[in-house]
């Protein structure tokens, strides 16, 4: 009986604890994004802390990301527009110039036109290569396969760039630069592939494809 409770009670858990973290980081990210518009209505007199109430709250804090959404949009409609195109371009000139902020703001930018660059995310390809030995296989993401800079002319073969995300957290990781022939392309989804890190292995596809090795591939050693 008491084994029959205890595996209820964790396969419970395992179902409602994801979706609950989901909530409370969707949660967290409202209220700051919106919190706001409630101090701003809370500084009117005859509104005063009627803003803290329901259905005030919720109304002034739908009402603030309808009024981001309708801001960020006219802002993608002007910077797509030639001249807007040219003044935003100018002014991240300027913001480019200012210490500090430079290092963030071009960190940023350089990640948001990656992603806004490629088809299908920043992440293109799953792939299987041995890391930090021989033996040991590592699942890692291809992000560039075109590196035409100074490493192309500092070794006479084109090396891909790989994201190496770690284990339960692949939010951080490791960029390593292998050549093609070091590298097993998989056919599952960047989306399985991620299930398979964040999990530690736990949770695996479902239909595990075969992996299609490359003709040209590093057959050393028998491998």
């Amino acid at each position: 009986m008491w084994y029959f409770i205890r595996n209820n009670i964790l396969a419970g858990l395992f179902v409602t604890i994801p979706i609950l973290i989901s909530i409370m980081i969707i949660w967290f990210i409202y209220e700051k994004l919106t919190s706001w518009s409630v101090e701003l209505f809370l500084s009117i007199p005859w509104i005063g802390n009627q803003a803290y109430n329901f259905p005030f709250n919720d109304l002034i804090r739908i009402g603030s990301i309808l009024i981001i959404l309708f801001i960020v949009f006219f802002i993608g409609l002007f910077a797509r527009n030639t001249i807007g195109g040219r003044i935003i371009s100018f002014g991240e000139a300027i913001l480019l110039k200012i210490p500090m902020f430079n290092i963030i703001f071009s960190t940023m930018k350089n990640i948001g036109d990656a992603l806004r660059n490629q088809k299908n995310g920043m992440f293109r390809k799953v792939v299987l290569f041995e890391y930090p030995r021989k033996g040991i296989y590592c699942i890692g993401f291809i992000t560039n396969e075109d590196n035409n800079w100074e490493i192309s002319t500092k070794i006479d073969f084109n090396l891909v760039s790989i994201f190496l995300p770690t284990t339960p957290n692949p939010t951080s990781g490791f960029l390593l630069l292998l050549p093609q022939n070091d590298l097993i392309h998989l056919d599952i989804t960047v989306s399985d592939a991620m299930k398979l890190i964040i999990s530690g292995g736990a949770v695996t596809p479902s239909n595990l494809p075969f992996c299609n090795k490359p003709n040209n591939i590093n057959t050393e050693n028998g491998q």
